[in-house]
């Protein structure tokens, strides 16, 4: 789990570590790439919808921005699982760019 710094702007940033997956390790350290950091203030605003109108996302205008990263690639990476460490292969996505867009 990551820390975000909203303070920061959305970039990229590199680490190198093992990673786990329910009972599943990286055999070692690997190199990833993530996205971290703010892209601004959020809104949520109430507006008026009139009786009988449909209303979308039941009323509410969102203006949001989250830092999200384009995946290049994948690689393929050696892991071990349970108790018995039976050794297996596990995907990671390779991000290769940041930026803030839209939050779903």
């Amino acid at each position: 789990m990551y820390i975000i710094d909203f303070t920061a702007t959305c970039t990229l940033r590199t680490d190198f570590k093992v990673l786990e997956s329910g009972d599943c390790i990286t055999t070692e350290p690997i190199f990833i790439k993530y996205c971290s950091g703010g892209c601004g203030n959020s809104t949520s605003t109430p507006m008026l919808v009139l009786n009988g109108q449909a209303s979308v996302n039941l009323g509410i205008i969102q203006d949001c921005k989250c830092c999200t990263g384009t995946v290049s690639k994948t690689e393929t990476v050696d892991v071990v699982c349970g108790a018995l460490k039976i050794a297996a292969k596990a995907q990671i996505a390779m991000m290769d760019s940041c930026s803030c867009n839209s939050c779903i």
